[in-house]
């Protein structure tokens, strides 16, 4: 059985992230011989067969996860406290073609009971979990975006769907411009329904999250455009009786005619299914949406910073269902003479060719629809198709020709993405590991906002000046850190968050690894930096100043540094001595003063580290370097996985 010793390895030609996972998990669980000296054990699945190691695109492996054994950290079996942590990656489908997520947390934070075995979502204390909410979303040490369902789905660890190169969409249509759609019920009991969505319309949800439907409320009102001009107190010059309106040529020269302008809105509330007109007059709704331009009354009761930027309008409005509005009823005029007779005249009736003068009110519900109420058919009268669907019961997805997706990228992550293989490199060390992934041979192109890769480091820290793990936890709470780095056409991403202490048992909320913030100072200078001195040496920094919620430590993360990408070249190994490390003479000694007191001669011993991509364009921004063992490749071993 080969003892256990830190190291490295580089590995490329990955088409897909479970591909370079299946090979991750390999090299953390499996780089020895035996089980008792590996850096990792695999603990879900429980069965280790069901695990597909000839065929690593195989679903079986969607979500694997590992746990730290005392070879990569002491404090895994410590005798005060056992402090064990887990990985866990996951390329699951629903979470997106293409992608690769790793949550690092606590065996606590993993829901064993269910398949594939989620991290639980993260709910903050006197909250409820409510989905549209960023400060729910997610769960606490996932590496990369957390906070919505959207962000998980596009900004992994690894993004592969972005990568490769993009595609078009071409979505199966028929000869009247429908597209097809499958409905795959929620349950999994059955497979998917295929429906043709009519017009090449996207069917929308037929429910919120409440259960209810969509109304559509159309309303129709008139606008008087010289409200101004008109005297609605006019009295009319006559000596007699009035009993009939003044006759049409009176109102030029003596009342002035208004003019009105035809208006129409639509409303749209949500409520539950099946009410009818009479239901709805005169109850009071809420919209959540408005298109056109709305009565004044109706607008005055806006929901206060709810204006469409587009126009100024009210979109949350509160109105009544056939309510009395002005601009509905008409504006009437009260003609006088002078002996007190009157007549009433709706002005608006007089001068609109209407003979509805009260504002037409008129709904429509967007039921559900029903799969078997669907017609299918193949001509102009006939050609009926899905645009409300039961979203309680199904999901919908588009049914293309190719393997494409909504976005436009390929729904099978290995189509477009062997032309550029993803590589990566891994160090593992006594007290904590490295892993970096990145597209092969693309220093020479822009993308965007920087380079496609990403980085990842979990480790005890180290003593300033010997290099010595924090794993004495009668003296520290020995916190484990992690920081990553996640760069791609998407996202420019570093951050770091504790995993665990010695007495938490749960990762801590991530914070900027490049800016101060309360309780939390910059751990990484993320941009363009100077790394001259004035002695003309490049200078490479290590992450220090990290900070827990209770402490600051002045201890280091030696595993990786950072520098100009200027300075050393993306796969480049550089070589310096760190801390007072070395070999005496003379057996006993562990550093130079110790060794030199016991009449020793002491031997400095220096470290490798290995340059990364750089963050910015065309080589450009901060360089990531990690600790390395070996050459080029890493540690050499006879046999290779």
């Amino acid at each position: 059985m080969a003892e256990f010793k830190p190291y490295s390895v580089t590995r490329g030609g990955f088409a897909t992230p479970r591909e370079l996972f299946m090979s991750v998990v390999k090299d953390l669980t499996g780089f020895y011989d035996g089980e008792d000296n590996n850096a990792f054990e695999i603990t879900y699945p429980t069965d280790y067969s069901d695990l597909d190691f000839n065929d690593p695109n195989n679903a079986d492996n969607d979500v694997i996860i590992v746990q730290a054994t005392s070879n990569v950290d002491a404090c895994v079996d410590g005798v005060e406290a056992k402090q064990p942590w887990v990985i866990r990656f996951d390329t699951q489908k629903d979470i997106g073609h293409g992608m690769g997520h790793i949550n690092v947390t606590t065996p606590l934070q993993i829901d064993w009971t269910k398949p594939r075995a989620p991290a639980i979502p993260y709910i903050p204390p006197d909250t409820a979990y409510i989905a549209d909410k960023v400060d729910t979303e997610g769960t606490l040490g996932f590496v990369g975006h957390r906070k919505t369902n959207d962000a998980y789905k596009e900004n992994g660890f690894i993004n592969r769907a972005i990568y490769h190169t993009k595609v078009t969409q071409v979505q199966k249509i028929d000869d009247f411009g429908n597209l097809l759609w499958n409905l795959t019920p929620i349950s999994g009991n059955t497979g998917p329904e295929q429906k043709w969505g009519s017009r090449g319309i996207i069917p929308k949800p037929g429910m919120d999250e409440l259960g209810r439907v969509t109304y559509e409320i159309k309303l129709k009102w008139f606008k008087m455009l010289n409200a101004d001009e008109v005297d609605l107190n006019a009295v009319y010059p006559t000596s007699g009786k009035v009993t009939s309106p003044p006759a049409q040529s009176d109102y030029d020269h003596i009342l002035k005619q208004p003019l009105y302008e035809e208006k129409h809105c639509t409303l749209y509330i949500r409520s539950q299914s099946g009410l009818t007109d009479a239901d709805m007059s005169g109850q009071r709704y809420q919209t959540y949406k408005v298109e056109g331009e709305l009565p004044p009354s109706i607008n005055d009761e806006a929901i206060d910073e709810t204006l469409r930027d587009e126009n100024g309008l009210a979109q949350q409005v509160a109105f009544t269902y056939k309510g009395s509005y002005p601009e509905l009823n008409g504006w009437k005029i009260e003609i006088k003479d002078h002996d007190g007779g009157r007549y009433t005249d709706d002005w608006r009736g007089k001068f609109i060719p209407d003979t509805n003068f009260d504002g037409v009110w008129g709904f429509q519900e967007y039921a559900v629809k029903q799969l078997k109420d669907f017609v299918q058919g193949r001509d102009d009268i006939n050609n009926v198709g899905v645009e409300i669907y039961d979203n309680s019961r199904y999901t919908l997805s588009p049914v293309t020709k190719y393997a494409f997706d909504e976005d436009g990228d390929a729904l099978d992550p290995r189509a477009g993405a062997l032309n550029v293989p993803l590589s990566y490199a891994l160090t593992v060390s006594d007290h904590g590991i490295v892993l970096a992934v990145w597209d092969q041979a693309v220093d020479q192109y822009e993308t965007n906002e920087g380079h496609r890769f990403s980085w990842l480091n979990i480790q005890r820290l180290v003593d300033k000046d010997t290099g010595a793990p924090l794993i004495d936890q009668n003296k520290s709470f020995c916190p484990l850190f992690c920081m990553y780095g996640v760069y791609h056409e998407k996202t420019q991403n570093a951050m770091y968050f504790v995993v665990r202490e010695s007495d938490v048992h749960r990762p801590s909320e991530e914070l900027t690894a490049g800016e101060d913030s309360p309780d939390s100072n910059a751990v990484l200078n993320t941009y363009e930096q100077v790394a001259v001195s004035e002695d003309y040496e490049y200078v490479i920094t290590v992450p220090s100043g990290l900070t827990t919620q209770r402490y600051l430590y002045l201890e280091e993360a030696d595993l990786i540094g950072y520098t100009s990408a200027d300075v050393i070249s993306n796969g480049a190994l550089s070589e310096f001595a760190m801390y007072d490390e070395g070999v005496c003479s003379v057996t006993g000694h562990s550093n130079e003063a110790a060794c030199v007191a016991g009449g020793g001669e002491w031997t400095s011993t220096t470290r490798l580290y290995k340059g990364l991509p750089s963050t910015g364009k065309f080589n450009t921004g901060m360089r990531m370097l990690m600790r390395w063992y070996g050459g080029r490749l890493g540690t050499i071993k006879d046999q290779q996985i």
